[in-house]
């Protein structure tokens, strides 16, 4: 009987791998057969593990999903000024989205094309639900004075300044000579994206 343990280390190999091809490839690149070999694994491996292909693409959506919520839980503390929550959310989800670009651009792509896919559908229902009423609740705290629209239109303006330059991809690079995967650079677009929606 298998390991229970490598089983699970198994299954995260092959989502790793989904995720990778996606992220190099787009969806339109992904097969059974390209997956397993990135992983070492053979096909009946995935299929045992998946189902199908549209199954381990939700599952490699899911764990992107997993961890771009996890920045919103930021925005939750009592703890810190709600500037500082702010910068370290923004900071936070600029640092995920930095690994996974072309995987963001993907479902950006299919989003504005009206085409979701089942693991985004999830997140487009967080952001509505929580995701944006958490933004807007914290500029609140720092601007107290703002009036509703100019609340939405801050946020909307901040998650905007998030993903564009990642929906341009390298085309920003040598469009402005802007490497947002340098980590400085990052750090210094996320303080001119807090000071622009924070004033």
């Amino acid at each position: 009987m298998s390991n229970p343990l490598d089983q699970s280390k198994t299954k995260d190999k092959i989502i790793q791998a989904a995720i990778d091809i996606i992220s190099s490839e787009s969806f339109h690149g992904i097969t059974i057969r390209k997956i397993a070999s990135k992983a070492g694994v053979n096909i009946a491996a995935v299929n045992y593990y998946f189902g199908s292909k549209e199954n381990l693409i939700y599952e490699a959506l899911a764990y992107l999903t997993i961890q771009l919520k996890e920045t919103f839980e930021i925005l939750k503390s009592k703890d810190k000024p709600p500037t500082t929550l702010l910068s370290e959310f923004i900071s936070s989800y600029m640092n995920v989205i930095s690994h996974y670009p072309d995987m963001i651009k993907s479902l950006i792509t299919y989003t504005v094309q009206d085409k979701p896919l089942r693991g985004h559908t999830e997140y487009s229902a967080f952001l509505q639900t929580e995701g944006f009423a958490l933004i807007r609740e914290t500029i609140k705290d720092i601007i107290p004075e703002l009036d509703d629209l100019t609340l939405s239109l801050k946020t909307l303006n901040l998650m905007s300044g998030l993903s564009m330059p990642y929906l341009m991809g390298h085309s920003i690079n040598n469009l402005l000579h802007v490497n947002l995967f340098n980590d400085q650079v990052r750090q210094v677009y996320a303080k001119v994206l807090l000071n622009n929606i924070t004033k």
